[in-house]
């Protein structure tokens, strides 16, 4: 057995004496010693717990706000009653408080938000693919957990048919070709009646529009009650159509989203459709039947040619469907003038639907399906039945 060897300051070399810091490092944890660096062990300086626990106390908590927002989720669901009673009168407060601090920003901040969000992305890819990969596993569970919380509980809220009392079915042909051929009339008295740039305002015009009309419409119907309509034109013009997206809402934001390029008789309905989603309105085709609630009346002849233009597509599509005879005759009753406007968003989808449109179309599918809407895209067509729902 080899004899042991004083350390050389208990010999009397007293400049090799260890350092006070690295005395401390000899801690007591629990029944064990720890003997790492006091600037690397977590158990240095005599501390029973660690100094941090860096990334993986962000991971939990990240996690676990996502598994307690999906428990809500799925209990709202289950009790849409009960999801109406808490959740609806705080959903208003929400937007409010959105409102309240962004409002003042002429910009998309949900825009921003996301280039800042590349830029982080950037910088840990920069510090290795570990340090990437654990930023994004922080990341994604907790804007998936708040897009949730401040907004996509709205999906569990009962439907607007329920809400008013309305049997819903399928259209049937006569109703569908009276509908068309009752907005093709209308459509017809409207053209000239208002300026071309009337159909295509600034967002300011927008927004001192809809609200008033949101406000007036919450008036019989207090589930539609909210903030200020803000609407944003993203900077990067024509991103969104490549999508195959008119529009889109920011449930972080409270922003509504509108793509510049859109043509000029989509731009109103697109503008409301959003701002549906902003008054908590989740299904896609109540958004859709919400637009046409609040612009058919609208003082503004060109808001009211844009409701009426949007819902006269989606009805000669269900149409078509059912007696394409039929629709053709109501086509060929169109003036000129609506027909060419009709050729032109033909046109433009044409030009900028490919490969990206299909993707984002598979994942809005894929997203509706998950929310409790079994008919994904297709549900963007209950507004007919809505529609006719409402004229009866």
């Amino acid at each position: 057995r080899p004899a042991m060897v004083a350390p050389s300051f208990i010999k009397g070399d007293v400049s090799r004496a260890p350092t006070p810091d690295a005395l401390r490092a000899f801690t007591y944890r629990r029944g064990t010693i720890s003997l790492g660096h006091p600037a690397k062990d977590h158990y240095a300086a005599g501390m029973d717990t660690p100094v941090s626990r860096g990334p993986s106390r962000r991971l939990r908590w990240s996690w676990l706000l996502l598994a307690l927002s999906i428990l809500l989720f799925v209990l709202g669901q289950a009790f849409p009653g009960i999801l109406e009673r808490t959740y609806g009168p705080l959903f208003p407060l929400i937007a409010g408080l959105q409102a309240g601090l962004l409002s003042w920003v002429p910009i998309s901040v949900s825009e921003m938000a996301l280039v800042g969000l590349l830029v982080l992305g950037a910088f840990w890819l920069k510090r290795g693919l570990r340090a990437f990969l654990l930023g994004i596993a922080w990341l994604l569970p907790l804007l998936g957990g708040l897009g949730i919380l401040l907004w996509g509980l709205n999906h569990g809220r009962p439907p607007i048919s329920e809400r008013l009392g309305w049997s819903l079915g399928t259209p049937g042909e006569n109703a569908l070709a009276d509908l068309v051929g009752e907005l093709v009339g209308e459509l017809n008295g409207l053209e000239g009646s208002f300026p071309e740039q009337a159909l295509k305002p600034e967002s300011r015009d927008w927004e001192q529009s809809l609200t008033p009309a949101f406000d007036g419409q919450a008036q019989q119907w207090n589930w539609l009650r909210g903030p200020k309509v803000r609407v944003r034109t993203p900077l990067a013009e024509g991103l969104l159509a490549r999508l195959g997206i008119a529009g889109v809402y920011s449930p972080w934001t409270g922003e509504a989203h509108l793509e510049g390029s859109l043509p000029a008789p989509l731009v109103w309905h697109t503008a409301a459709h959003e701002a549906a989603h902003q008054r908590g309105i989740a299904r896609e085709g109540e958004a859709n039947f919400i637009a046409w609630m609040v612009l058919k009346d609208a003082p503004d002849p060109a808001a009211r040619y844009s409701a009426r233009f949007v819902l006269l597509g989606q009805a000669i599509r269900a149409l078509h469907g059912q007696n394409p005879e039929r629709a053709l005759e109501l086509i060929q009753a169109m003036e000129p003038a609506l027909q060419d406007r009709r050729a032109r968003v033909r046109d433009y989808w044409r030009q900028r639907l490919g490969v990206l449109s299909k993707v984002s179309h598979r994942v809005n599918d894929t997203y509706l399906k998950a929310a409790g809407h079994e008919q994904g895209i297709q549900s963007y067509g209950l507004v007919l039945d809505l529609v006719l729902a409402e004229r009866r």
